[in-house]
This record gives C-alpha cells, structure tokens and sequence, in this order.
C-alpha cells in the first residue's frame, strides 16, 4: 500500500462552490478553509476520479475497469440496498482534501494578498434576439489559477498505474467548466 500525493494545476480561473452565497457580491462563493484559503472537499475529487474511472472502464481500458472502480471507489448502493462499500470487508481508498502548499499560503497571509486569490465572475442568459434575459444576471466568485495539493491514501500497489489513468482523464473541475471556467489538470507528484 502506499499514498499518492498528486497536484491539480489551474490553468484559469475556477469555482469549486461551498453551496453558500457572498450576500449583494456574489450569487455563488467557493469553497474555503478556516482561513480563508480555497480548497477542493475529498468527496469532490472522489467522484471525479470515479466519473473517470468509469469512463475508462466503459472505453474497455486494460487496466482500469469495473472491478478496479469498486476495489478503490467502493460498491454503489444497488437499487435494492443502501449499503456501499469496500470488498470482502476492506474498505477502498481515502482520498483527502486539496488545499494550497503551506509556504504559498504563509506569503499571502504575511504580504496581505488574500483578496488576489479571488474575483468574480458575471454571466447571464442571452435570449434568442440577443438581448439578456430578465433576473439572469449571476455573479460567482472565482479563484484565480493556481496548484493545489492532495493524497489518496492507502492505495494497493497493483493500483497505482490505473490512477494515472483517472488522474489524466479529469481536465476540468467546478462549477461552469462546461463554460470555460477550471480548466485544470491532475499529477501525480
């Protein structure tokens, strides 16, 4: 068994919600720490990684198939049961939540530049003869490009190749990434 630290690179901007709003600023704000920094809950990159792995399994992958998915994501409850889980009693991996290195983090806080991880982003609904359409208006709050850090812990050996595979299947991330926004891609360190 061994922990796979990887990195998710921003290449610009993104929003990875916390589900609150930012009052009259924003409509959506990201997720953040206790100080304020963004980062991206394990459950989120659970399911993304899950979502690719399942891609690869559907693609008839060597390596990354059904059998993998359940043994590192865990059994989905079936229609008929709301039990998930690991196989055979063992429990599948964990993954962590991503967050910014430390030093970085340390000089923002020090430089006061907090603000400058942070902008926000309006959009709104454009009707057929190109006017905006009424109460569409939405701001989100988005963070800049930038590299976050995670772990999957407790990988089996045998699995570490199929997580390359996942890893590099996920090219975007958040909210709007269908709409330009989180572009990013993910590497093992």
């Amino acid at each position: 068994m061994k922990d796979i630290i990887y990195q998710i690179e921003f290449f610009d901007f993104w929003h990875v919600g916390s589900g609150l709003t930012g009052g009259s600023a924003a409509d959506a704000i990201v997720n953040k720490d206790k100080e304020g920094f963004p980062y991206i809950p394990g459950k989120t990159l659970k399911g993304l990684l899950r979502d690719a792995a399942e891609q690869l399994a559907d693609f008839n992958h060597s390596i990354v198939n059904a059998k993998f998915t359940d043994e590192i994501f865990g059994i989905k409850p079936s229609k008929d049961s709301e039990t998930s889980g690991g196989i055979n009693g063992k429990m599948p991996c964990f993954f962590t939540n991503a967050y910014l290195d430390q030093t970085l983090a340390s000089t923002i806080i020090q430089k006061s530049q907090m603000a400058d991880l942070y902008a926000i982003h309006a959009s709104t609904a454009i009707e057929e003869n190109g006017l905006a359409k009424k109460n569409t208006l939405r701001h989100i709050e988005v963070t800049v490009p930038i590299i976050l850090y995670a772990k999957i812990l407790e990988v089996p050996d045998d699995k570490i190749t199929g997580f390359h595979a996942c890893l590099a299947m996920v090219k975007r991330m958040g909210t709007s990434r269908t709409r330009g926004l989180g572009r990013c891609q993910l590497t093992i360190i």
